[in-house]
């Protein structure tokens, strides 16, 4: 009918003007496109369905095209978003540099010892988590030692250590194993050392 016939029409003309823009885009929406990764040549291309959820589109790209769609679609931005756009490219860069320097860490990781060995190790606490459960309390906690690799110790109730805090302790090694592509070696019986100890 009439009003399908006009909405075709318009669509298409929409679609006409989108294309038009993003062969001849503003140079500040190339400048942002590129460094960004968006590929004008396959922006009227749907993106693929990704089933991998440990690389989700990262927040500057995405709030990016979302950005850039607004400007294919009316030609323009708001002062504020035109700021917002022009400060993308320092986060993505900085997201992409956080997410090499933990892949260069994850790869760094070996594992420690043997199974059944017990280890004098100096370690650096990264996380603390308490969790509860039907037994009771128990606390998980991954340190690092100087030489990059991870460890992880399973114990019962609240363990109270601090992030980032460096310490000397024995403990047996309980288990060699992986966890998303990591090395890390499970510890047990880890026994906090002090000065008199250490030697």
């Amino acid at each position: 009918d009439r009003a399908n016939y006009r909405s075709q029409i318009a669509a298409a003309e929409r679609n006409r003007i989108g294309v038009e823009r993003t062969t001849n885009p503003d140079p500040r929406i190339a400048t942002v496109a590129a460094a960004l990764g968006i590929d004008f040549a396959t922006w009227f291309t749907p993106a693929p369905e990704s089933d991998d959820d440990e690389a989700p589109m990262p927040w500057a790209v995405k709030v990016g095209r979302e950005l850039v769609n607004k400007w294919v679609v009316r030609g323009d931005l708001s002062e504020a978003q035109w700021g917002l756009l022009e400060s993308l490219p320092a986060r993505y860069a900085e997201h992409t540099g956080k997410v090499a320097a933990a892949q260069a860490t994850k790869a760094a990781s070996a594992y420690v010892g043997t199974v059944g060995d017990r280890l004098k190790l100096e370690v650096t606490v990264e996380t603390v988590m308490h969790m509860e459960g039907h037994y009771g309390a128990r606390s998980m906690v991954r340190f690092r030692d100087a030489h990059g690799n991870a460890l992880v110790w399973w114990a019962s109730g609240h363990i109270e250590m601090a992030k980032g805090e460096t310490l000397k302790v024995r403990a047996t090694v309980k288990e060699h194993s992986e966890y998303k592509g990591e090395a890390q070696t499970i510890v047990s019986r880890v026994f906090l050392l002090t000065l008199t100890e250490e030697t």
